[in-house]
């Protein structure tokens, strides 16, 4: 990279100083991107919940949702899950004054929480009502078939790539990789148990 190193491809971009900073409440913390953080796992480590790095990306004001740049800090509203951008002094406070490092919570609150691949997209997949039963299995059978459930899957013969092998995807994040392989399935297909069906019958989807 030209200037920052990129931590990861994750749907979420570091969070540029604004230089008039915020109050720091009791409430907030200061997280140094590290590298081979995404955004997803930063809002599991704060509140045991995957998806609110949209939260995290909205309050933050960033455009493009994909890249997260080692070194950004981010000041982290655990109350309410507010991001808000560090100054350029507490920068450089933070740079000679070792973090304190925060303690995670041990309590699982849902399904994502342990970090397994399969707990992120079912935990994307309970969004649709899709989190059990034969829905759930049908997305278990095409990821299976599909990428062996290895976010980084890719085709030798076509850009195809990630969990469910979509031809656009770009992210490695397998929390970004389930949105957009739940969206898929819905807008083309209705269903996972229509999906897999189709899959059967072509070995494709």
């Amino acid at each position: 990279m030209k200037i920052k190193q990129l931590a990861l491809m994750v749907g979420i971009t570091g969070a540029a100083f604004l230089g008039m900073g915020m109050k720091v409440s009791a409430d907030e913390v200061t997280h140094t991107v590290k590298s081979g953080e995404t955004l997803s796992g930063i809002s599991a480590k704060y509140f045991g919940d995957y998806t609110r790095y949209i939260e995290i990306a909205n309050s933050n004001n960033i455009k493009n949702a994909d890249l997260i740049f080692v070194g950004d800090t981010l000041k982290i509203d655990t109350t309410t899950g507010e991001i808000v951008d560090a100054t350029a002094e507490e920068a450089a406070a933070e740079a000679t004054t070792p973090a304190t490092e925060t303690t995670e919570s041990t309590t699982t609150t849902t399904q994502a929480t342990d970090g397994s691949v399969e707990s992120i997209v079912r935990a994307a997949a309970s969004a649709y009502g899709w989190g059990s039963g034969a829905n759930w299995e049908a997305i278990r059978f095409i990821i299976q078939h599909e990428s062996s459930w290895n976010p980084n899957a890719q085709n030798p013969t076509s850009t195809a790539y990630g969990l469910f092998q979509m031809l656009v995807e770009t992210s490695s994040d397998p929390a970004v990789q389930a949105a957009n392989g739940m969206a898929y399935i819905a807008g083309r297909y209705g269903t996972p148990v229509n999906a897999m069906a189709f899959w059967q019958a072509n070995n494709w989807y």
